[in-house]
């Protein structure tokens, strides 16, 4: 994480403190990982109802039906 600028200098002093740190910086990149792909599977659901006409802005509008 050191390599790709993620993990900065901790404020905590000590050796456990650091091992703290660096844990959880891995976890926060784990996270905006993880969102990432959430992104990416909402994008796909949200590109398939709209080819397929489930749009749910089409059920407020009966003319566009």
């Amino acid at each position: 994480m050191n390599a790709d600028g993620q993990l900065t200098g901790s404020m905590l002093r000590g050796m456990a403190n650091d091992a703290i740190f660096a844990a959880l910086c891995a976890r926060g990149k784990n996270i905006r990982k993880i969102l990432a792909h959430l992104r990416t599977i909402l994008a796909l659901i949200m590109a398939t109802l709209l080819a397929y006409g489930h749009c749910p802005a089409n059920q407020f509008n009966p003319q566009a039906a």
